[in-house]
């Protein structure tokens, strides 16, 4: 959920698509193209990435919000932590496209 699993990812299978596709999940076709995928709690999820992050919190019993604002802005969050007020961001194409990284920059 942060650079180093990112990183970790690319080290041991070579990047990030590659590893959703060996966990048996079918990896983004387009960098940029946003998905519809049903979490088992009801939320909708992006990515494939972060359909499996959604359940996962949900089979693990954390509340969670998908999409909450940030305090004083526009931009909002993938995941907010609601037990433990953590904000959680998925780079999942982090180091892939000088754009994307750019939006990290500015988001963090």
């Amino acid at each position: 959920m942060n650079y180093k699993y990112s990183y970790l990812a690319r080290n041991l299978y070579g990047s990030w698509n590659k590893m959703i596709k060996e966990l048996g999940y079918i990896p983004y076709s387009q960098k940029y193209k946003k998905g519809y995928y049903h979490c088992k709690d009801g939320h909708i999820a992006d990515s494939i990435s972060e359909l499996i992050v959604d359940n996962w919190l949900f089979e693990n019993n954390i509340k969670h919000e998908r999409r909450k604002k940030y305090p004083n802005s526009k931009k909002d969050c993938d995941f907010y932590l609601n037990d433990f007020d953590i904000w959680i961001e998925y780079f999942g194409l982090a180091n892939e496209d000088h754009n994307y990284d750019i939006n990290i920059i500015k988001k963090q």
